[in-house]
Order: structure tokens, then C-alpha cells, then sequence
């Protein structure tokens, strides 16, 4: 019993010992679980993978590199016969799920064949986590251009849009799935002249956060692009696609056969990635990616014919289209001096944009005709071309009394739709044109003048006589000459009103003097300050260059292309001191020419002022910083150029 009792009376020591042995064992646990987290957060993991593993050769396609874990250097990606390789981007993605640590880096690399084949993508070898690992080799089958891989057949769409015009264009010829442009004309054969419409359209499945069109036309054609996209849904083989339509109208100015190159879409799109882990960010934005596609259209032909000679008079308007014309003309009665207002509506299909005021057939000694500016409205459409309403107006004086014959005006047209020439007539008719002033009595004539046959008239129908007053003389001289005597009260000039007057006048003079001195004073100076900023222009506009390149590095394209433009105008306005915000591409080539600026140099301005606008203004489909970057490059050459051509003031 005693050696039980001393067992019991050292139970609270022993009881400490296993509480101490628990938190030992506890520790030794945790260091266990660390070892094996850290094991599993340095395991390195190398994949590589195509968006694609087939096209054709106006495709694009993206190797995606994912490396997770820590590796050394820049991974490069295998020379590979036949096969372009520029580097897409970059991104990371860092998680921590269940107690696990990953880090995946995504190196995309943009392949672009050169020629059709099967190319053999050998492995991509990199030391991750200090582990020497390689990725599988890929196979990637290229066909020939315009193999029916990816769009879908025209002839299986339903919906809106399906079998449009006579000039139906090719589908693109994409790398995505479920994204593909279609092109369209309303007809592939026109008269020089003759509005054409084009429709482009975009089916996508999938989303599109941004593109870029460059859609191209040989400089023969004037471009017109409706502002206004139209957005709807239409099924192709069964299937809904979402749908933008991008329409414009081309108007060529000589005749030829012309091929017109691929309309060219570059989108951003989101597309799912492929990771081996999910991070909490994916369950935010989403696991996708933005990816570059580029999508094409077939290359079509259009055939340009000229007008014909036969049955072209000299007074040919130029207009080419199915027009009509009326017009309008008050009032009907009016007096010598006053105006009457004619208005000729010219409206219909066709552009009549260049056309000159209508000459007025009537002799201009009758009346004196004045112009005034013309109104000119016109709506875009990918079917019909163009629809105008051109709105001439004139006031018309007529100068001599009686009938005024104002004849009828005649416009010739050629119409494409009857190819034949029409003659559009509208009659201004006659207007009757009273004497102007009051009425007063017709001097008397032989043809009045009573004679010794003729029988007198009677009383009561005898003219009556104007009333005959003599004339009142309404006052005598008003103001006699006076003498200084007769003069009374204020009317005196004393010898205080000459000195006040003589003082005044001698402040006048002084201060017109003081005015020619400063003028002539501070016009050297201003001449100065002219020419020392004419000489410092090309320096401050290369500022403004300076400045869009930075906005270009934070990815702010259209304030960077804003300011490229700005380059310009201040480079004008200090070269040649006006006023640069008011300065207009027209005013820029204008001042350049007078300081011999070559053409080609003025020939390059347009063209970069022109992309400039194309891409600030663009419709809401994205923007190229590629392109911008193109863009900027050019503009600092084009500068540079202008500086050397205009030399110092």
C-alpha cells in the first residue's frame, strides 16, 4: 500500500512530462507537414501546348509555354523550317488553395507558317526548381490557303443577312473556333462613279474584347464608312452567332479591273486557360486568357467600266445615279428690287457631293442672281450605296418691270441602272414683275393727247386733276450772320473755352505719339520672339512625340496618338506664327508648300495625319498599339523631314 500511495503522489509530475512529450510531438508534426508543403510548393511543372493543332496558311497560331516553379533565364522557343516565331506576352498567375502554394508563368509564343506541311514542334528544354524538364514534342498540320476548315458554308445560314447583293464575298479564314468574317459587295461590276456598297461581317461564338480592322482598298476608290455598327444574332449550320456589321461605301474614279485584298480583322479574345491549378482570382475574373487572332477574308476582284461617249453632251453634270429633280420658287408676283427665292432639290441614289451649282438659263441683265450655300445631306448603306438630298438656293432681283420668264433648268445624269444618260428638267416658269415704288401719274402721250376729232368726254367720266399746291416757304435764313456784340449768355467763347480746347488737343497729339513710339518699339521685339520660336518648333514638337511614346508604355493609345497629331499643328504654328489649335491638315501642307516642302514629304504627312484620325476616331471595335507604334515611328521620320526641308526662319 505504501508503494501505491508514493505511485499516486507523483501523478501530477508525470502528467506534466506527457503534456511536455505532446507539444513535442505536436512540433515534430508540424515540422513534418512544412517539409512536405514546401516539397509540394517547389515541384516544378513544365507544359507546352498549341491553341490549334491544324490550319491553313493565312492562319496564326499560339504555343502556350506554362512553367510552374522558379527557372533561370528566358525560355526560347525551337528554330523550326518554315515556321515565323515572335513572342506573343507574358503573364503569372500566383495562388494559394488548401495550403498550397503555386506560381505559373505563361510564355505565348505567335507561330506563323510560311508554307503548307507538317511541321514536327520539337521539346522546349528548361531547369525548373533546379530540375532539368523538357515538354512533349507537338505535331502541327498546315494546309493550303482557302481550305474550307473553319467557316462554315454560306449556303447553311439562316437568319438576317443570309444571301445578300450580287456581290456576295468570301468567308475569313481564322485560327478560333466559333470567330470568323465574312465581306460582301452589292455588286462586282460598276460604272466609274457608281457607289458600291461593302458589308462586313463578324460572327463570333466566343468573347471579343477588342479588334482592330485594317480593311484595305487600292487608292483608286474613294472610302465612305457609316459610323453606326449593327449588331444582331443569325444561326449558321444550326448555331447562334453573335453579329457586327461594319458597312462602308467605295466609289471608284477610273476604270480597270481591280482585286480588292483580304479584309483583315485583328480581335482580342478571351479564351479559357489551361492551368493545372485554380487560383481564388480565376473564381473573380475567370480562368481566360486575351489572345491576338487575326481573321481574313477571301481576296476578291472588281471590275470598273467607264462611261460612255455616246449621247454625253458638254454640259454633262457628272453624276453618276438613279436621281430626280424639283424645286421650289416664291412668290409668284413681286415688284422691281425684291427677292424671290428659288430652291432646286436634287435627291436619290448616287453621291452628289461634287456636283457644281446648277447654271440658270435665264438672261441675268433681266435680274441679278445671287448664290447662296448649298445644303448637302447623305446616308450610307451597304445595298444601296448612297442616298443623297443636295439642296441648291438662290435669290433672284429682278431689275426691269413686266414678265419674267425664268425658263427651265436642265441637268444630264448618266443612271447605271438603265446605263444610259437622262436629262433631269424642272420649269421655273414666268413671274410677273409690278414697278417699284408708289403709284404716280403716266406721263402724258400722243396716244392720251385728245384730238380735234375726238369727242369730249363726259363730265362725270373726266380724269380728275391732281390737286395743284403752291409751294410754302417753311422759313427764311435761320441763323444770320451775328456779330460778337449780339452774342448773349453761354453762346460766348471766352479765353478760358480756347485754352481748355487747346490743352485737350495737345494731350491728343501727345498721346498718338507716344502710341507710334511704342508700336515701333515693341515691333522689333515681337519679330524677335517670332523667330526664336520658329527656330525652337522642331524642338518642342519632338516633346510632344516624347509624350506619346510614355503614353504608349502605360498602354493609353488615344491619348498618345492625340498627341502625335498635336506635334504636328505646333510644328506648323511656331514655324510659321499662327495659331496652332486652329490649324487644319489643308493649312499644314499649304504653309509647308510655300516653304518648297517636297511632295513626297507632304504626300507622307497625309498619309500619317490620315491613320492618325482613322485610329482616334475608330469605331469601338479596339485599338492596335502595334499599330501606334508604327504610327509614331513614322511621324517622328515625317518631322524630321519637314525640319531639314524647311530650314531655319
Amino acid at each position: 500500500m505504501t508503494e501505491l500511495v508514493d505511485i499516486h503522489s507523483r501523478t501530477p509530475k508525470r502528467r506534466a512530462n506527457e503534456a511536455m512529450m505532446a507539444k513535442i510531438g505536436k512540433l515534430i508534426w508540424a515540422l513534418l507537414l512544412l517539409s512536405g508543403f514546401t516539397r509540394a510548393a517547389t515541384a516544378g511543372v513544365l507544359t507546352g501546348e498549341l491553341d490549334n493543332p491544324s490550319g491553313t496558311l493565312d492562319d496564326q497560331f499560339v504555343y502556350t509555354l506554362s512553367i510552374q516553379g522558379s527557372f533561370d533565364g528566358s525560355p526560347e522557343f525551337p528554330k523550326v523550317d518554315g515556321l515565323d516565331v515572335a513572342v506573343g506576352g507574358k503573364s503569372q498567375n500566383v495562388s494559394i488553395i488548401n495550403g498550397k502554394y503555386s506560381h505559373e508563368v505563361q510564355i505565348q509564343f505567335i507561330l506563323s507558317p510560311q508554307k503548307a506541311g507538317n511541321f514536327a514542334i520539337p521539346p522546349i528544354k528548361l531547369t525548373v526548381d533546379g530540375k532539368a524538364m523538357e515538354t512533349l514534342p507537338l505535331e502541327l498540320l498546315v494546309s493550303a490557303s482557302g481550305s474550307p476548315r473553319l467557316p462554315p458554308s454560306a449556303s447553311g445560314r439562316s437568319g438576317a443577312g443570309a444571301g445578300a447583293g450580287a456581290g456576295a464575298g468570301a468567308q475569313a479564314q481564322g485560327d478560333t473556333p466559333g470567330l470568323f468574317i465574312e465581306r460582301k459587295f452589292s455588286k462586282n461590276t460598276a460604272y466609274v462613279g457608281e457607289a458600291i456598297g461593302v458589308n462586313v461581317k463578324v460572327f463570333s461564338r466566343i468573347k471579343v474584347v477588342g479588334a482592330q480592322k485594317d480593311f484595305r482598298y487600292p487608292s483608286v476608290f474613294q472610302v465612305k464608312d457609316k459610323d453606326n455598327q449593327k449588331s444582331n444574332v443569325e444561326v449558321v449550320n444550326g448555331q447562334e452567332y453573335n453579329v457586327t456589321e461594319l458597312e462602308s461605301v467605295i466609289i471608284a474614279n477610273r476604270e480597270g479591273e481591280f482585286t480588292i485584298d483580304p479584309a483583315i480583322l485583328i480581335a482580342r479574345v478571351a479564351v479559357q486557360r489551361r492551368s493545372r491549378s485554380r487560383s481564388f482570382f480565376d473564381d473573380l475574373l475567370g480562368p481566360t486568357d486575351l489572345q491576338e487572332k487575326r481573321l481574313r477574308s477571301e481576296s476578291q476582284t472588281l471590275k470598273v467600266l467607264p462611261l460612255p461617249t455616246a449621247g454625253r453632251r458638254k454640259d454633262y453634270s457628272g453624276l453618276v445615279g438613279a436621281f430626280k429633280l424639283s424645286g421650289d420658287l416664291n412668290p409668284r408676283e413681286s415688284k422691281v428690287g425684291d427677292t424671290l427665292n428659288l430652291s432646286l432639290i436634287l435627291e436619290g441614289q448616287g453621291s452628289s457631293s461634287g456636283m457644281a451649282d446648277p447654271t440658270l438659263p435665264f438672261d441675268t441683265k433681266l435680274a441679278k442672281v445671287y448664290k447662296d450655300k448649298a445644303d448637302y445631306h447623305e446616308e450610307l448603306d451597304a445595298a444601296r450605296g448612297i442616298d443623297s438630298t443636295k439642296t441648291f438656293r438662290y435669290a433672284i432681283v429682278p431689275e426691269r418691270s413686266g414678265p419674267l420668264n425664268l425658263g427651265q433648268v436642265t441637268i444630264q445624269v448618266f443612271n447605271p441602272l438603265i446605263a444610259t444618260y437622262e436629262d433631269l428638267k424642272f420649269d421655273m416658269g414666268t413671274v410677273q414683275i409690278e414697278a417699284s415704288g408708289a403709284v404716280t401719274s403716266a406721263p402724258l402721250s400722243s396716244a392720251s393727247t385728245p384730238t380735234a376729232g375726238d369727242t369730249a368726254p363726259a363730265a362725270d367720266t373726266a380724269l380728275p386733276k391732281p390737286e395743284q399746291k403752291a409751294v410754302e416757304v417753311m422759313a427764311k435764313d435761320l441763323v444770320e450772320p451775328h456779330s460778337q456784340s449780339q452774342l448773349r449768355g453761354s453762346d460766348i467763347i471766352t479765353s478760358s473755352d480756347w485754352t481748355n480746347g487747346g490743352l485737350a488737343l495737345s494731350l491728343s497729339l501727345i498721346g498718338l505719339v507716344s502710341t507710334g513710339v511704342l508700336a515701333y518699339r515693341r515691333k522689333p521685339e515681337t519679330e524677335n520672339a517670332r523667330m526664336q520660336r520658329a527656330n525652337k518648333a522642331f524642338k518642342h514638337s519632338k516633346k510632344h512625340l516624347d509624350f506619346a511614346q510614355q503614353c504608349l508604355r502605360k498602354q493609353d493609345l488615344p491619348q498618345a496618338l492625340k498627341a502625335a497629331q498635336t506635334c504636328f499643328k505646333d510644328y506648323t504654328g511656331a514655324k510659321f506664327g499662327v495659331t496652332s489649335a486652329s490649324v487644319t491638315l489643308r493649312d499644314m501642307e499649304s504653309y509647308l508648300r510655300s516653304r518648297s516642302v517636297s511632295r513626297e514629304t507632304l504626300h507622307e504627312l497625309r498619309e500619317v495625319w490620315s491613320a492618325l484620325d482613322q485610329m482616334i476616331y475608330a469605331p469601338p471595335l479596339g485599338q492596335n498599339p502595334t499599330r501606334g507604334e508604327e504610327l509614331l515611328t513614322k511621324s517622328r521620320r515625317v518631322l524630321e523631314q519637314m525640319e531639314r526641308q524647311c530650314g531655319r526662319s
